[in-house]
């Protein structure tokens, strides 16, 4: 560890090489430097800072290393990884928190290398939480992951962790090199799993996340990407030169924003697979739900509804462009859709009760049930087995899968709220559910505003559910 002693000196953790089976406990905080109480959490916890200008926490050829309730926040002016820095580490993160910290170049909180030396870095993160935390480039320089930078031949894994208004604020004109308000991800090993991507911003590409690179190897499941911005492509998704490693399954994009892609953009990407999503209330210039540049993603048993496309004159034409908002430069015709990027996809009015529910009521049932010719529900391969499209929840989808997003069970109308009183952020109560976020871009009469995208409960906790 380095740092001063005196009680007026900041401090600051760096371990490099004999940092074997370490386990750490506690905060690192810009703004206190001595012991405190954690009144959520009812146990003492020490709380150390770094300067302006320095890493709070370093772990570099680091093996086997778990950090319980890591606080880090209020770093400034690191050039990456501002909060943290992880290389060629395994590293574990129990509940941890970033918030406020500010990079120049990547990671505005944490950032994930290779390095040179052994083991491999590999990072899991456990009900973590990212929120405003900021990569400030310089005008030249495209920041990338406002929030986490995973570089590439490194391994990430999130379980039940946040991204909430995290940004890349790029000075002069961005590039597309970087972006990533919340995750940027290049031809890193990344697993996702009931995740949050919520209200992030980035000033060139993927609002919410960026990921690219033929090596990549991504699965993302059971997650919601929802109110993010992007001033170029990809509001809520950036996908550029990804493969049939990339697996994006069951999750959210609602109410995203961007130039071109509101709610996904992708690159050069082939045989991406992207199933089961729910694409809703996404607004864009061009393309409001999905942009396809080039590449031959592959899109299965989805829904896209009540998306926006500003520029409608630009969108490829017909009935699914004109409502739904489906759109490519590559000449690609209404009539193809289906053969070219998939099967099964949704374009009629899936008719949501609350939240992203189907209608379940005999004798009206959304079009969305039993929609796939390809898959049972029950089917190991696509993950869904015991997940619910039914606001009562009362059984499981059964038989022919339902288009689109399935709910865990349990999180009917305003479930998987954190419990009152609850102020534990990385509480696992606060990651089953998700967050709707209403967004306003633009002349009104354009913008699809929906009473079922919602904000964040004013605790802070993210849910589902009807108003």
């Amino acid at each position: 560890m380095a740092g001063n002693a005196s009680a007026t000196a900041p401090w600051r953790m760096v371990f490099d090489g004999v940092c074997d089976d370490l386990v750490l406990i506690g905060s690192i905080d810009y703004l206190v430097d001595t012991p405190q109480r954690d009144v959520d959490d009812a146990q003492w916890t020490t709380t150390l800072g770094a300067a302006n200008g320095e890493r709070p926490l370093t772990l570099r050829n680091c093996a086997n290393v778990h950090a319980y309730g890591l606080r880090i926040a209020g770093a400034r002016n690191v050039t990456e990884g501002a909060g943290a820095l992880i290389e060629a580490s395994t590293v574990v993160l129990n509940d941890p928190e970033f918030s406020d910290n500010r990079a120049t170049v990547a990671g505005g909180a944490l950032a994930l290398t290779p390095g040179g030396g052994t083991p491999a870095a590999t990072l899991t993160i456990i009900d973590g939480l990212f929120e405003a935390n900021q990569v400030q480039a310089a005008d030249g320089t495209d920041g990338r992951g406002g929030a986490l930078d995973a570089q590439d031949g490194t391994t990430l894994i999130l379980d039940g962790t946040r991204f909430v208004r995290n940004v890349i604020e790029q000075a002069g004109v961005a590039g597309v090199t970087g972006g990533g308000g919340g995750l940027h991800s290049d031809n890193a090993t990344l697993t996702a799993t009931s995740a949050v991507f919520a209200g992030n911003r980035s000033d060139s590409v993927g609002g919410g996340l960026v990921l690219r690179g033929q090596n990549g190897v991504v699965s993302m499941r059971h997650s919601n990407i929802s109110g993010n911005e992007a001033q170029e492509l990809g509001g809520g998704v950036y996908l550029e030169g990804t493969r049939s490693n990339v697996v994006l399954s069951n999750s959210l994009i609602t109410a995203n924003y961007a130039d071109i892609g509101g709610g996904l953009y992708t690159q050069d990407a082939l045989d991406t697979a992207i199933t089961n999503f729910s694409a809703g209330y996404n607004y864009a210039g061009d393309g409001g739900a999905v942009w396809v540049s080039n590449g031959s993603p592959r899109f299965d048993d989805n829904v896209l509804a009540g998306n926006t496309a500003q520029n409608s004159a630009d969108t490829i034409g017909g009935t699914v462009a004109t409502m739904f908002n489906l759109n490519a430069n590559n000449n690609v015709t209404d009539a193809a859709w289906a053969g070219f990027f998939g099967t099964n996809n949704l374009t009629a009015d899936p008719d949501f009760t609350q939240g992203y529910y189907l209608n379940h009521t005999p004798g009206s049932l959304s079009p969305a049930i039993d929609h796939s010719q390809t898959f049972q529900s029950d089917d190991a391969s696509i993950m869904l087995q015991n997940r619910f499209t039914d606001a009562a929840a009362t059984e499981p989808d059964t038989g022919a899968l339902d288009a689109g997003y399935h709910y865990e069970a349990g999180s009917a109308g305003v479930a998987d709220r954190a419990p009152a009183g609850d102020r534990r952020r990385g509480s696992r109560a606060r990651t089953a559910g998700f967050c709707f976020w209403r967004r306003q871009y633009g002349p009104a009469a354009v913008v699809p505003i929906h009473d079922r995208i919602f904000r964040p409960a004013g605790d802070g906790s993210i849910h589902a559910g009807a108003r």
